[in-house]
Formats: C-alpha cells, structure tokens, sequence
C-alpha cells in the first residue's frame, strides 16, 4: 500500500538529518529521526485511510499533537531549525487529522450517539489546557518508582502469564468499558471547564469515585481508572477524590503500571496493547522511565509498511468498539486502531522527552 508522498522541503531536510551533508549523527539524532519517521508514517497512514478516524483515534492523535505543541512552545529558542521543521509539518498533519476526526464525529447520523461523542470530545479539545497540565520530563529522572523492581519480584508480583492474561481482560476489570465510558460521560456534560479554582471537585456520581479508589490494580481496569483522573484533571481542571489525594493516586497508579510493563516485556510483549497503553498515559505525566530504549525499539519492530500496528497480543480481547476503551480492526484485521494511536502518543512522548532533555 503506498503512503502519501511528502513535500520537496522534508526531502530536504531528510537530507540534512541523515547526515548526506557531511553532519555526522549522534544516537539522540538517529533516535529522533527514527521515532519521527514512524510517527510521519502513523500520521501518512491515518491521511489515506480517513474512514477510521474515530473517538479513538481522535484522542490518541489529539495527544500526540499536544506533546509536539508543548515542546514547540516550551523549547522553541533552543531547537535547532530543522527539528522545528520536522515538528511543524507533524503539528500540520495531525491538525488536519484532527479536523477531519471531529466533522466525522459531528456528521454521526446516529442524533443519540452524536451528542454523546461530541460531550466525550469537549474533554480533549482545549490544547493549552491540556498542555498546561501535563508533566515536564526533567533532566534528572523523577523517583517513580518507591523501590528498585527487579526481575524476580516482578515476577512474583503477577500469577502465571495464562492467568495474567484472564485478569486483564477489559470486561473482567473495575471498570468496565461502559462503566468508564458512563463516568466520561458524566464529567463532561455535569463539571464546565474549572477556570478559577485552584481546589474544585468534580460534580460525579458515587460509582466513579468508587473505582477510582478500589478497582482493579492491574491490566486495563488501572489504566482506565488513570484515564478517569487524568480526563478530570486535564480537561475539566477538577478532582476526582481530592487534588492531594488523585495525584497521589495517578503515581501509584504509574508505578504498578511500570511494574506491569516489565512483566509484559519478560513475556514478549505479549500484552502489546496494553503495554502502549500504559506508556501513552504515565508519560502524560512526565514520568520519564516509560521512554526506555530497549522498549520503544521494540515497539518499532511492530510497526507494518503501512505504517499502522498490528494487533500482537497472545490472545484477542473481547471488547467492543467503545468511546475510548475499545479496540478497532483496520486494513481487514492487519492493523488495530487502538494499538496505533496509542503508539503515535508514544513516539510523540519520546520526541518531546529527547528534545526537553538533549537541546
């Protein structure tokens, strides 16, 4: 399948990075060139095939382009003018992406499913707000984790692989997709955006409360309880439990997803989705463990000519198509939705922590 053909000035500078003009590369060079051409390939694919732009790929391409944005904004007197460049023509695929994703979800001649959606879209649409939110990677590697996961206890910390992949099952978790999707629902119709509390409470009925303080503590149940906080905290600006106690929660939440994502990768990222999915999240809020070499080479290993992902996990997860939590097939079943929105917020991760740290 041939992918959108870019323009004579990234042809240009392609040149310039690749080192044709007697610049000899770096590793923080070729890493950037690495995670930039396969985002280029995420966004080149999303561009031929429009028709999948759904909820979810809206989200994980509105994250990407805040990433891209923060470092644009943030980091724009140190960045070499190349690299602007490379992250200016990104910023202007997934703006047009994004454009398209919401006239798609708009013209939904379902009158019932339209206003539901467009309420799930007013949590990620404000780009500063969410940009003012999110965690700096620091120079010097936050204390995540509370103490030193090796091998071993990782493993002790999970049952045998065949029961772990039961227990992660979205439909098995605390909470479910339409549990999830039920409380987005209730945050974004009954909390307007907090504009002048610092310490606001979100308006939520009982049961979101409630599985963000005791659902499941593994697999997609801890990721869609993090999801929850932060949809409160980025797109409404209130909390969930209290404004000391989420972020205490969205840490924990991170470190058992740390823990998890060495287990996933002990047993050959098995888990792939899944995998993404915690790193998408905890690098929202700065946690720099999460952008691991030895890790995000592995994610482009999966990476199709297409420039999709493919879904790899051992076993399929039953779920549906929900707003935000479910899984979408592409290309008759080669790619999956979710798992390639979730990388291209990934590789957006790593480029903003490479150039936060290496200019």
């Amino acid at each position: 399948m041939k992918l959108a053909a870019i323009s004579w000035w990234e042809v240009t500078l392609l040149i310039t990075v690749l080192g044709q003009t007697n610049i000899k590369m770096n590793k923080v060079d070729v890493d950037l060139n690495l995670y930039f051409n396969a985002l280029n390939k995420i966004a080149d694919f999303f561009s031929i095939h429009r028709y999948y732009l759904n909820t979810i790929a809206h989200f994980g391409l509105f994250v990407s382009q805040v990433n891209m944005k923060k470092v644009l904004i943030e980091e724009d007197s140190r960045l070499p003018a190349s690299i602007k460049i490379r992250l200016n023509t990104l910023v202007y695929k997934m703006d047009d992406l994004i454009r398209t994703a919401e006239s798609i979800a708009r013209n939904n001649p379902n009158p019932a499913e339209a206003i539901f959606v467009r309420n799930i879209l007013s949590l990620f649409t404000n780009e500063t707000q969410w940009m003012t939110q999110m965690g700096q990677f620091h120079r010097k590697k936050s204390r995540l984790l509370t103490y030193n996961y090796n091998t071993e206890h990782v493993k002790t910390l999970y049952r045998n692989w065949r029961s772990y992949l039961r227990s992660i099952d979205p439909l098995e978790g605390t909470p479910t997709p339409e549990q999830s999707d039920a409380c987005l629902a209730n945050l974004s119709t009954i909390n307007p955006v907090n504009n002048y509390h610092r310490n606001k409470k979100c308006n939520l009925p009982s049961i979101c409360q409630k599985f963000t303080i005791s659902g499941s503590n593994n697999g997609y149940g801890l990721t869609h309880r993090l999801l929850f906080l932060q949809m409160a905290r980025f797109g409404r600006r209130c909390h969930v439990i209290s404004k000391a106690d989420d972020k205490y929660l969205r840490k924990e939440f991170c470190e058992r997803c740390y823990a998890e994502g060495m287990y996933i990768d002990f047993n050959d990222f098995k888990a792939f989705d899944l995998f993404l999915e915690q790193i998408f999240l905890c690098t929202l809020e700065g946690h720099s463990q999460f952008i691991r070499h030895d890790w995000l080479m592995q994610i482009l290993r999966w990476q199709v000519d297409e420039g999709c992902f493919p879904d790899v996990d051992e076993e399929d997860q039953e779920t549906k198509d929900t707003n935000l939590n479910g899984r979408f097939s592409m290309l008759e079943g080669r790619c999956n939705g979710h798992t390639t929105v979730l990388a291209a917020g990934v590789l957006a991760s790593a480029i903003r922590f490479l150039l936060e740290n290496s200019y």
